[in-house]
């Protein structure tokens, strides 16, 4: 594990079959579901790579420690500290542009006043 205990590792826990797709999920900050959709796309198309890939992955990836499954900011955090699920990540986007709303009110109603107006008139003087 690196400094930030953020890194590519398998995550057996949430996982199916050796936890691959759900390390790289959550790696990539991504659904699990998701990464397996495109594990079984390729694994259609390009079967012998695929299982290729999985296997090393499946044998050459860390398997997370118990201490790395306590994840404050939920399964997919990222580095950043914007982890969760995608509906959380929008939760908390739509909460942080509520909170900004009041302040763009007061800015575009600064804006357009007349006093605005003429303090840039004289300005340009």
């Amino acid at each position: 594990m690196n400094a930030n205990g953020y890194g590519l590792y398998r995550d057996p826990a949430r996982g199916v079959l050796g936890g691959v797709c759900a390390g790289i999920a959550r790696y990539f900050g991504v659904e699990i579901w998701v990464i397996r959709v495109i594990a079984v796309v390729l694994l259609l198309f390009s079967m012998p790579i695929s299982v290729l890939l999985y296997l090393v992955a499946w044998l050459f990836l860390d398997k997370r420690s118990d201490q790395s499954f306590e994840n404050p900011g939920g399964y997919g955090s990222s580095p950043s500290g914007h982890g969760g699920t995608p509906k959380e990540r929008l939760q908390r986007i739509e909460d942080q542009l509520d909170a900004l709303e009041p302040r763009v009110q007061r800015l575009e109603q600064e804006l357009t006043s007349e006093a605005f107006n003429l303090h840039r008139k004289f300005r340009d003087l």
